[in-house]
């Protein structure tokens, strides 16, 4: 197929003055041009303005776009697929967003109770790089690759898995609570169990732990003033408990 300027610039919204300036800076040249100056594309400029356009989106300069796609080592299957990973990111991070919003209009319309950190779901929340910070330190030696393995990982979820997630931990806080209650012991079966679904839960699915990165995990955890202050309001006796349930499982199991 033979598109003219004008069927290029309707195709991908993309003006025929951005175009031209393109053919001006040799970074998107037409297939030919008439005697008449009439600038004519085939689907091979078609494919090269959309790695263009993927570039542009995720904030390459122009110069930097040329330099890339008119490499003899470029590989337009290749980026592709790294633009559809992008995307894919992109488009659960709107969904988060899409949520929160969904949640805020109906928390304005007293249709819902909105929890306050909901306001913020799919943005990145200072508190919790402050809080990553805090556990890297605390960890131990292997802190970054475990932290980095995290994050690599929670990225692939979306606001209905996180909701899920939420909501299986409430249930999990809830259960370890009524075993404290009951006076159970710290390596007691039933206990030791309790353990093994929080390990499965928040932490194998995440990163590869070992006994000692999980024992520094929760020790990092418990010693932080906000996770302190969460644990002591499902029960003052939580954070130790927790630990030394953890430090019996760790041994044991890992």
């Amino acid at each position: 197929m033979i598109y003219k300027i004008k069927q290029l610039a309707e195709m991908s919204s993309v003006s025929t003055k951005t175009l031209r300036y393109y053919d001006k800076i040799g970074l998107l040249k037409p297939a030919y041009c008439a005697k008449n100056g009439y600038r004519f594309y085939t689907n091979d400029q078609l494919l090269m303005l959309q790695q263009i356009l993927f570039f542009r989106e995720i904030g390459f300069k122009l110069k930097d776009i040329g330099e890339v796609i008119n490499s003899t080592e470029f590989d337009k299957i290749s980026a592709l697929k790294i633009h559809k990973k992008n995307i894919i990111k992109s488009i659960l991070k709107s969904r988060a967003l899409i949520e929160t919003i969904d949640k805020t209009i109906g928390y304005l319309n007293s249709e819902i109770t909105l929890k306050e950190n909901e306001l913020y779901m799919g943005f990145e929340h200072e508190q919790q790089k402050s809080m990553v910070t805090y556990l890297s330190r605390k960890m131990g030696e292997n802190a970054n690759n475990i932290i980095e393995q995290c994050k690599n990982n929670v990225k692939e979820l979306n606001a209905n898995d996180l909701n899920v997630m939420q909501e299986e931990t409430g249930i999990w806080c809830q259960a370890f609570r009524d075993a404290i209650r009951a006076g159970l012991l710290p390596d007691s079966v039933q206990v030791q169990a309790l353990v093994d679904q929080y390990y499965q839960l928040r932490v194998k699915r995440f990163c590869n732990a070992s006994k000692d990165d999980f024992i520094g995990m929760i020790k990092a955890e418990i010693s932080h003033p906000e996770y302190e202050k969460q644990y002591a309001l499902v029960h003052k006796d939580f954070a130790s408990y927790f630990l030394k349930s953890v430090i019996t499982y760790a041994n044991n199991n890992l």
